[in-house]
């Protein structure tokens, strides 16, 4: 399969989403997949705008990120639309690049793993994403699958969209792990 996936950011970038995405990036070209990664971090200075990582294409759009936040990146939905996927797959509600990947998957399957977390901490961002709301919902509701990382996600996104995920709890490095003592 050729998979590409939509993301606000992706390492050297740090972050939940950004770990998220390479783990199952760099899984799927271990089990010999095409896999690129359309991400809206370009403006870091120290990374080039396509790279190839891990086996991992990478493509980096110009976007911006007041306060960290939103990433609102418009190039997402041509790199997207340039790559011959057999599938797109969208990361973070909370970043203004899903909507610009669901632009650019209009004639591809499209999965989205929103990382919904409901609110945020900052009435300022609350109240854009109240704005952005409906189109949000949209987005989830016509995509080809939705993804929850939880239980808790899954009855938020149904309570908030009317959304029917299907639960795929993020993994662990068991290897990491392996010698870890149980906490008592």
């Amino acid at each position: 399969l050729n998979i590409v996936f939509a993301t606000p950011g992706y390492p050297p970038s740090t972050g939940g989403v950004e770990t998220h995405v390479h783990e199952i990036a760099t899984r799927l070209v271990a089990r010999d997949h095409g896999v690129t990664v359309v991400t809206g971090d370009a403006r870091r200075v120290d990374t080039p705008r396509r790279e190839r990582r891990e086996g991992v294409r990478v493509v980096r759009c110009r976007g911006i990120a007041p306060n960290d936040a939103f990433h609102l990146a418009p190039g997402v939905a041509q790199a997207v639309r340039q790559v011959d996927a057999d599938i797109v797959h969208a990361h973070n509600y909370h970043a203004l690049v899903l909507p610009f990947a669901a632009l650019g998957a209009w004639n591809q399957p499209l999965v989205v793993t929103p990382h919904y977390h409901a609110g945020s901490a900052s009435s300022m961002r609350d109240r854009l994403l109240s704005v952005y709301h409906p189109v949000g919902r949209q987005i989830l509701r016509s995509a080809d699958a939705v993804v929850a990382v939880s239980e808790w996600e899954q009855d938020r996104l149904r309570e908030d969209f009317s959304v029917d995920a299907r639960v795929i709890p993020n993994g662990i490095d068991i290897v990491r792990f392996a010698g870890a003592e149980p906490y008592e």
